[in-house]
């Protein structure tokens, strides 16, 4: 299947719902893209591994605690993901070149359907 506007992505292993295709086109190497408004923004979060605390010498960062957070009812909107089919042997999953730590079936290979599913709220 290829997505269009309108279409809803669902992490291929959680079913849970990752967010809505709101425009379809290519970026300027002609690959295809997708815009997706995005459900959770803490799918998006990236977080290096830090390693145990150690005292920093004069002159050098501590180890970072910086952590990002969007305010409540925020559903930003990621622009020209590109994206490519699963497959043959799961024409309705495509995989997105997004943004996240978390499982590959969760946060970049999804299923698209065009309703949205009566087990999400």
């Amino acid at each position: 299947m290829t997505p269009s506007v309108g279409h809803l992505l669902y992490a291929s292993c959680s079913a849970e719902y990752y967010g809505e295709i709101v425009a379809v086109g290519e970026d300027a190497n002609g690959q295809p893209t997708i815009d997706i408004r995005v459900e959770h923004t803490n799918d998006l979060i990236d977080c290096e591994s830090v390693e145990p605390f150690t005292e920093p010498k004069p002159g050098e960062w501590a180890n970072p605690l910086t952590t990002i957070e969007l305010p409540e009812g925020v559903r930003p909107i990621l622009r020209h993901v590109q994206w490519r089919p699963s497959g043959p042997d799961y024409p309705d999953n495509i995989i997105c070149n997004t943004p996240g730590n978390g499982c590959f079936r969760c946060t970049k290979l999804f299923t698209l359907h065009k309703e949205r599913a009566s087990w999400v709220t």
